[in-house]
């Protein structure tokens, strides 16, 4: 018998038997794992000639949202390393678990909000020369979850989690300066023959994320991983034939 929180709705997989030397039996990390992204964009953008300027702004939002279950454990891991027989799979024939690993279930909804706006002049100097002169602002909001999952932070002075009051309380702090400029120069030094040109800019991004290790919803007590692991040379924390303890994310 396993608790209710410790499985995955739906997921259909046995629990990860893994004795150490031999190949595991079992639903591996992560798996199952889904995402649902969506998408919203709305973009604009004007152009303007006036004599020897080329002008172009423009505004751009991306409204974002990616539901998903991103757990490491989605069904209990039990591991046997031969420590009360000598055998791995002698501890696993006889139910003697060396270490057990379970985590509750959290299918999150993570948003984040983008916005940019810009301004370019091509500008033509002369006959031979041409400008492009630029200005871009971008501002991504940090990743948030949506309730019931909101971020969580942690205050390392006073060592507590804290909370926020609504889910746009991000728990880190926004940057709200991100401006790139953008030159370039096009020179035609021989013509018809040769045209030299450069370029530079300062270029931003905000809306990469990589896995669950930036993903601030997923801080406890919304996703909690337990550990029931042999102390010393002690008893197994748990045999084979027993029902993981139901209160297993409330009292270890």
């Amino acid at each position: 018998s396993i608790p209710e929180a410790a499985l995955s709705p739906g997921s259909g997989g046995l629990p990860l038997i893994n004795p150490t030397g031999y190949n595991n039996l079992g639903t591996r990390g992560f798996r199952p794992q889904y995402q649902q992204p969506n998408l919203y964009q709305v973009l604009d953008n004007l152009s303007i000639i006036r004599g020897q300027h080329n002008i172009r702004l423009g505004f751009e939002t991306r409204q974002k949202s990616n539901t998903n279950l991103n757990s490491n454990r989605t069904v209990p891991e039990y591991d046997f390393n031969g420590n009360f027989t000598g055998e791995a799979l002698a501890d696993m024939l006889t139910g003697q678990v060396y270490n057990l690993t379970a985590n509750t279930q959290e299918v999150e909804t993570v948003l984040q909000k983008a916005y940019a706006g810009y301004v370019q002049d091509d500008w033509k100097v002369s006959r031979n020369l041409t400008l492009n002169l630029g200005l871009r602002w971008e501002y991504e909001t940090p990743f948030y979850g949506a309730n019931p999952y909101p971020n969580i932070g942690f205050n390392f002075q006073t060592g507590q989690l804290t909370y926020g009051t609504s889910p746009t309380d991000y728990m880190v702090h926004p940057d709200h300066k991100d401006f790139g400029p953008r030159f370039g120069v096009a020179w035609q030094a021989i013509p018809d023959k040769l045209v030299m040109r450069g370029g530079y800019g300062i270029f931003y991004s905000g809306e990469d994320i990589s896995g669950s290790d930036v993903d601030l919803a997923a801080n406890p007590p919304q996703l909690l991983s337990v550990n029931l692991t042999e102390v010393g040379s002690g008893p197994a924390p748990l045999l084979l034939s027993q029902a993981v303890p139901s209160n297993i994310f409330s009292s270890y």
